[in-house]
């Protein structure tokens, strides 16, 4: 006959856990096109990856940046972003926009151009948006698989069952070599669970 050795182990489990597996996604950047008398937008065309932000800054001259489809227009401030305005201003001023959506978006300064004519330029955004963020509470939306791809052999498995309670299994390689399995229960609280 053998004694089975059963040890218990408490583990929180929150939204953020799931970043766990987000691990190999880059970090969004931030970039520069300055509006430069005589030069135009330098550089006049970018290509960046959704998520990342453009900080547009004007280094004198009565500028202003203009999106081709109207969404945004920066000076001082932008509409609809911040405090201020996007009228053309001769002073020193700076703006950083982020873009979540991909496509080519053009843009233009109001005062010496239009879309494509005199001082404008082309942004390029690639990949794909950015899911939506999470609910407030864990609910039956996060019964499923997960796992990172770069990081194939390990991933975990969420149940939530009624009466607010949750399971999970995470695969995972043991210290020692081979495949583990780890299986917990308990009650759901709002974002987080106790198992």
């Amino acid at each position: 006959m053998h004694a089975i050795q059963v040890r218990s182990h408490r583990l929180k489990v929150s939204l953020i856990a799931t970043a766990i597996f987000s691990s190999g996604v880059a970090t969004a950047a931030n970039h520069d096109i300055r509006l430069v008398n005589f030069q135009g937008f330098v550089p006049n065309t970018l290509t960046i990856n959704v998520g990342d932000t453009v900080t547009f800054i004007n280094e004198g001259g009565d500028h202003n940046v203009v999106a081709d489809d109207g969404s945004f227009r920066c000076a001082r401030g932008c509409d609809g972003i911040g405090t201020g305005n996007g009228n053309s201003s001769a002073t020193v001023w700076s703006n950083t926009i982020t873009f979540n959506t991909p496509g080519n978006f053009g843009f233009h300064c109001q005062t010496h151009g239009a879309p494509n004519v005199g001082m404008f330029g082309t942004l390029l955004v690639q990949g794909t948006a950015p899911p939506p963020p999470p609910p407030a509470n864990l609910g039956p939306g996060y019964t499923g698989a997960w796992f990172n791809p770069a990081q194939d052999g390990h991933g975990i498995f969420i149940e939530i069952l009624p009466n607010n309670i949750m399971v999970a299994a995470w695969y995972v390689f043991a210290p020692g070599g081979g495949q583990s399995w780890i299986v917990a229960n308990g009650p759901i609280s709002g974002n987080t669970a106790n198992l």
